[in-house]
């Protein structure tokens, strides 16, 4: 923030876009995330089909489903 000559008056010199920048990227980087942990609980269910929900707990999963 910035103060003006107006003593009253104060105003933000940065961009109107940066806020949604800001938001987007870490909308992408959220996204990103659940990708990553959905390809890693399908890789225990693959590979233990017994026993998935056993491993996922060992691996301090709480659920299965992270939403799109």
């Amino acid at each position: 923030m910035v103060f003006s000559p107006h003593p009253a008056t104060l105003y933000d010199e940065s961009p109107a876009g940066a806020r949604s920048g800001k938001v987007s990227q870490k909308d992408q980087g959220e996204a990103q995330v659940r990708k990553a942990l959905r390809s890693l609980i399908h890789h225990v269910k693959a590979n233990y089909p017994d026993a998935y929900a056993a491993e996922l707990r060992g691996l301090s999963f709480q659920k299965e489903s992270f939403g799109s």
